[in-house]
């Protein structure tokens, strides 16, 4: 750029400006939709326990599918995980129980389309770690799967 003494000065980006051109980026990829999560995350997920997909919105009647989808996966987990009871499920988004593991772990994006299942095994009571499950769930191109199982 030229200035009015006809010297030639040369723009340096400081880490301030580097700053709030990729939070302009970011603003811009969120309204993108599910590319989001690849932004947010670079190109591998933040731990590697979140899912390698970016999951779907939830749709109607999520709830009952994210139960479903636990329903099934312990059906082929270990003997003592065949009886059980869904104790409650809730999107990750409400802030409540264990939901706050989904955000930091795996981002907003995966966060904002999770379920948290709350489960209790009785047959491995009295101890509360082993007798208590959370399941993280979220809907894929392929259904709706389990994707990380916090105790």
């Amino acid at each position: 750029m030229e200035s009015s003494t006809g010297t030639v000065r040369r723009h340096r980006l400081t880490r301030f400006t580097l700053f709030a051109l990729l939070g302009a980026g970011m603003v811009i990829v969120v309204w993108g939709g599910t590319t989001t999560a690849a932004f947010l995350q670079g190109s591998l997920p933040i731990s590697p326990d979140c899912p390698r997909e970016v999951p779907l919105e939830p749709g109607p009647d999520a709830r009952d599918k994210a139960i479903a989808a636990v329903r099934r996966s312990l059906r082929t987990g270990p003997q003592e995980w065949r009886a059980y009871e869904i104790e409650s499920a809730y999107p990750a988004t409400n802030g409540k129980g264990f939901s706050i593991v989904a955000f930091p772990m795996c981002g907003p994006v995966v966060g904002g389309r999770t379920w948290v299942v709350e489960i209790r095994f009785p047959k491995l009571e009295p101890s509360a770690s082993l007798s208590r499950g959370q399941a993280f769930v979220s809907r894929f191109r392929s259904g709706w799967r389990v994707w990380y199982r916090y105790h």
